[in-house]
């Protein structure tokens, strides 16, 4: 049951996707009808050797001039081992993974030759789970495993610069709304095997300033 949300808004964006293929009208004489692009902060992540390895790419489609029908996948996996006292042997393994789909419409303003403002709405639906055990002498003695899905509204304005015509830098800011539902489950592991699961809805507002710097193709 908790899988439906997330499963119908997959479902919703694609139709949406299907809709917008069949009515696309953009104008023959446009040279570019397709951006491609990705948050660059995963190369920044690789030569700092940071330990979470988010990944976003985003994929746009021209139905009219400074309109754009938007697609887009993040991810962020991370993986950790913290190693404790070498007297008891003991650490903790920790891993978690978030991916995120979104479908939104795109509006574009130019201010010159190079720069364009832009803004528009995403839908995104979303999924988490993390996991972390801690072991001791070699014996699992507690274990923490969360997951959720969720879906949110994500109004967006952001800023572009022509590098030139094929190539540009975007980055943008953004509001969330969102629902999320997840489960946690936590065991320790002692003579009474104890067991606690814990089921919880949570409504969240945030403002998220812009981060990270996209770079598109034009095709």
């Amino acid at each position: 049951m908790k899988k439906r949300l997330f499963i119908i808004a997959v479902i919703a964006m694609t139709f949406t996707l299907a809709s917008y293929a069949q009515e696309n009208n953009a104008p023959e004489n446009s040279p570019y009808r397709k951006d491609l692009g990705f948050n660059t902060s995963f190369i920044l992540n690789g030569v700092f050797q940071l330990q979470s390895t988010p990944f976003s790419i985003m994929y746009k489609m021209y139905g009219a001039e400074n309109k754009a029908l938007r697609l887009g996948l993040d991810a962020n996996i991370q993986s950790s081992k913290s190693d404790g006292e070498v007297i008891n042997g003991s650490y903790t393994n920790s891993s978690s993974v978030v991916i995120s789909l979104s479908v939104g419409k795109e509006f574009q303003q130019h201010l010159g030759e190079k720069w364009i403002w832009y803004y528009g709405v995403d839908v995104a639906p979303s999924f988490t789970q993390s996991h972390s055990e801690y072991i001791e002498h070699d014996e699992q003695r507690q274990s923490f495993k969360t997951s959720s899905y969720g879906i949110a509204a994500r109004p967006f304005l952001g800023i572009r610069f022509a590098i030139n015509s094929r190539l540009y830098l975007a980055a943008e800011a953004s509001a969330r709304l969102s629902y999320n539902k997840s489960s946690q489950l936590n065991k320790s592991y002692n003579p009474d095997q104890t067991l606690r699961d814990i089921t919880s809805n949570n409504f969240d507002f945030s403002l998220n300033p812009a981060s990270g710097i996209f770079i598109f193709y034009r095709f």
